[in-house]
């Protein structure tokens, strides 16, 4: 009772989650879906160095995104570059394949300025269509790496 107080929280208002940080009086609450694990999780490595391993997103490549949505284009090409050495790394084929897809959507972005807010739509209406669970589990995995370069280019602007 004492931290709702504190914290403006009134009981009708649960579940409330807030993130407190170290360097920071106030906390920064989350307004998202309180049920949606996956929002939650984008809204903590948002708002934190931490990395919470979506589905399908690989920890090397988020570092590099990370590092390619600040990049200048010049940047950009030798990121890329360490993107493409460091899918040999993978041995299983499912890391691999989602090594390409971060690889590919580089890429795209490099040609096409809309390309990730294109692709995401593209992505959610294909998983919203008719096909199979395997299918929609792959573009779910897909829109999650997506949704990484999502929230880092988010950062930067």
């Amino acid at each position: 009772m004492d931290l709702a107080t504190r914290f403006n929280v009134k009981k009708e208002d649960f579940p409330v989650y807030k993130l407190f940080l170290q360097d920071k009086k106030e906390p920064i609450a989350y307004t998202g879906n309180v049920k949606d694990s996956a929002a939650i999780k984008r809204f903590v490595m948002k708002n934190t160095d931490l990395w919470l391993g979506m589905p399908g997103c690989l920890e090397d490549y988020d570092v590099l995104v990370k590092k390619f949505a600040r990049a200048s284009s010049e940047e950009r090409q030798a990121i890329l570059a360490e993107a493409e050495e460091i899918k040999n790394k993978y041995r299983n084929d499912v890391q691999k394949s989602y090594a390409t897809i971060y690889v590919k959507t580089m890429k795209k972005i490099m040609e096409k300025d809309d390309f990730l807010a294109s692709e995401m739509k593209r992505v959610e209406k294909l998983k919203d269509g008719k096909v199979s669970d395997k299918k929609k589990e792959q573009l779910s995995d897909r829109l999650n790496i997506l949704n990484s370069f999502h929230v880092k280019f988010q950062d930067e602007l």
